[in-house]
């Protein structure tokens, strides 16, 4: 049901008229012209999703992504109500638009889906807005074009803005881990802005210059705005009006632009759709995610795994298959490094007790103990930081891997055996009480344990791997049961 529309706000008010006042008659008195049926909320088709756009404000108010499930029984949507909407004025002189009447038309593909959706809004004092949607089959891009002219000269607006707004946060089962990843991230100069929900608890956020994307965002989806022949001026990233900071549940961001000149219309590409890397890549935007594979070192990394665990994936058919052979590979590609530990372990065994004998000798002296020991070493070609290699070289690839087994869409809600029904998120056997029983990091435990036992370990450093193991156990508690299941997989 729609609400009554809002007047417009602003110093621009008395020029502009109000959307609640149209006028028919075409007098001169600034009002809007109302057309037939400007409440009407036209639904789109396609493949891939529904959108729904209202034609009073032309407000983008939802799109549901067929592909993709919810947190419960139905699709994943992007439903902010609105998504996508357009004002006039910037931060300074601004003018809500949400009520204006547009009159809309559309036309037809071959196929008989919606292609394109016009929407244009006339006042009586010669102001023209025009706004189109254009839709592709087989594709989450939506086409999105501003028009504006016969703006009042009286009047000191330059800009209009562009506003998006984060969906309720019900399309993933964990809305915690969904929440922490709520926020705004806008292209500023060549540099990605984000802010977090969080973050925004203490107030707005603006930046000036060269703004060429804005993109709202939670874990797995993005809605996502990019011009294509003009240049933003400004951005602002704020909690969504009505939300509670403390719940930071909602956030909204805006672009401001330059007005079209005389006879120019300026051309932007919306994405609605998944947080899928490689997809935003193949399709040619420069909008790269939010979480970009990780952080700018382990980039190259996460790229690299992204990609092997895909092509995995398309070879097996099972996200789950998929990660055990990327832990064969990554097992196969350290096996000298883990060999070459393994053999200075053993030799370091053997000359244990050398080792006791030299350092009861130089117990009081650091120094002489140094040397002896260096020297110790070097006679047997034995390297002490070679036991330790191993671990250091996967470290890179295991942050990489936590951010693709973390983040991928692939991975969302993929199950693999029993208990494990997502991936992407830790697993859970059983609730007791406040405790949540997560069978995956236990055998990933047993698994260290009995790693430990069967390679040979100096009898000092005994104790310190059984506290490592426990602080493992600690760390991938709650951790993607995907990475815990190959890391798992590796200590076999």
């Amino acid at each position: 049901q729609l609400t009554a529309p809002a007047p417009v706000k602003g110093p621009a008010a008395a020029i502009l008229g109000t959307a609640m006042a149209a006028d028919t008659t075409g007098a001169s008195n600034g009002s809007w012209l109302a057309p037939a049926n400007p409440d009407s909320v036209i639904t789109i088709n396609q493949p891939l999703y529904t959108a729904r756009i209202r034609a009073r404000g032309a407000r983008l108010l939802s799109v549901e992504l067929k592909p993709y499930k919810d947190g419960n029984s139905g699709h994943a949507t992007l439903s902010a109500n609105p998504a996508l909407g357009l004002d006039l004025g910037d931060a300074r002189t601004p003018v809500d638009l949400e009520g204006v009447p547009y009159a809309w038309a559309e036309s037809l593909d071959t196929s008989g889906h919606i292609a394109r959706v016009t929407f244009t809004a006339h006042d009586s004092s010669g102001l023209t807005i025009e706004q189109t949607f254009r839709f592709n089959a087989g594709d989450y891009r939506i086409g999105y074009a501003v028009a504006i002219a016969g703006l009042d000269s009286r009047l000191d607006l330059k800009h209009y803005r562009l506003s998006l707004r984060s969906w309720p946060l019900a399309t993933e089962r964990n809305h915690l881990e969904d929440l922490s990843n709520l926020g705004v991230t806008a292209k500023v100069g060549k540099a990605n802005r984000r802010e977090m929900a969080a973050g925004l608890k203490k107030g707005a956020k603006s930046r000036d210059g060269a703004i060429t994307w804005l993109a709202v965002h939670s874990k797995y989806f993005m809605l996502g705005l990019v011009a294509q022949n003009v240049q933003g001026v400004a951005t602002s990233a704020d909690l969504a009006p009505g939300a509670v900071p403390e719940a930071h549940d909602a956030v909204i961001g805006d672009i401001t632009l330059p007005l079209p000149a005389a006879g120019r219309v300026h051309q932007f590409m919306l994405y609605a759709g998944p947080l899928d890397y490689w997809h935003i890549q193949r399709i040619g935007m420069d909008l790269e995610p939010p979480h970009a594979l990780g952080f700018n070192f382990f980039k190259p990394f996460s790229s690299a795994l992204a990609w092997l665990l895909a092509f995995f994936h398309r070879v097996v058919g099972n996200w789950g298959l998929a990660i055990i052979l990327l832990s064969t590979v990554a097992k196969a590609a350290t096996h000298p490094l883990q060999s070459q530990g393994m053999r200075s372990m053993r030799a370091m065994q053997k000359i244990q007790p050398e080792v006791e004998r030299i350092r009861k000798k130089h117990e009081k002296d650091p120094q002489k103990l140094n040397e002896a020991m260096m020297g110790l070493y070097k006679e047997n070609k034995i390297n002490p930081l070679s036991g330790c290699l191993p671990m250091i070289i996967q470290m890179p690839f295991f942050l990489a891997l936590y951010h693709v087994l973390g983040y991928s869409i692939g991975l969302r809600q993929a199950g693999f055996v029993g208990w494990i029904t997502d991936l992407s998120s830790p697993d859970l056997l059983a609730q007791i009480g406040p405790l949540p029983l997560r069978l995956m990091p236990l055998l990933m435990y047993g698994s260290m344990v009995l790693q430990m036992r069967m390679s040979p370990t100096d009898p000092q450093q005994k104790t310190t791997m059984t506290l490592m193991n426990l602080v493992f156990l600690f760390l991938f508690y709650n951790l993607p049961s995907g990475l815990v299941f190959y890391w798992t997989v590796m200590n076999l």
